[in-house]
């Protein structure tokens, strides 16, 4: 749960920063045309992913941490 919360923060801040940011950027749309908006809308998409993803590699960890050390992790085996 701790990774959903920080995902959301992020994405709710990334969100604003982003706003703002278009707001404040010069209009793009006259030097791009339309392609400059669909640029725009993959770079937000792509950064919301990597959010999502840090979120999820967040609670991993921290599920991990929280078992016990006597407690074996299935891990894969070697081939030698």
């Amino acid at each position: 749960m701790p990774g959903a919360w920080l995902a959301t923060f992020l994405w709710i801040t990334l969100a604003s920063l982003f706003s703002l940011y278009l707001s404040k950027a010069g209009n793009y749309s006259v030097t791009y045309g339309s392609l400059g908006g669909i640029v725009i809308t993959l770079l937000f998409l792509q950064f919301s992913a990597l959010i999502f993803l840090f979120g999820a590699e967040f609670s991993a960890v921290i599920a991990q941490r929280r078992r016990s050390p006597t407690e074996k992790v299935a891990s894969p085996r070697r081939a030698d």
